[in-house]
């Protein structure tokens, strides 16, 4: 990916980062349909991870930002990794029966693609 291009996805990540609300992030995707790929999935994902560090309730937002891309684009490897980064942003906010919940949904999904990593 271009430099400039790498760069405007990165400020648009961290826009979505910001919203509070399912529909606020909904609105902003429709706004910005470049960012509805599984390239940005596979970026997000340990975004999530690297945010719990410094602040969990926004690794948590950007979590589910990333759940909500990878529904749109409705393949279940990129459903099952966002499911994955959104259980670990549950665990460091204290929701540990939702991070359970959401690992498992997670290892259905893997094991119903026969993927074991």
């Amino acid at each position: 990916m271009p430099q400039g291009k790498r760069a405007s996805v990165e400020k648009l990540i961290s826009e979505l980062a910001s919203l509070d609300t399912d529909a606020a992030r909904r609105k902003f995707l429709a706004r910005h349909p470049s960012i509805i790929r599984s390239g940005v999935v596979k970026q997000l994902a340990p975004a999530v991870v690297a945010q719990i560090r410094t602040d969990a309730h926004a690794a948590l937002r950007l979590a589910e930002a990333t759940v909500l891309i990878a529904r749109k684009l409705r393949r279940k490897e990129d459903v099952a990794l966002a499911l994955r980064a959104k259980a670990n942003a549950l665990f460091a906010s204290r929701d540990n029966l939702a991070a359970v919940e959401h690992h498992q949904q997670a290892f259905n999904i893997y094991e119903s693609l026969k993927i074991w990593k």
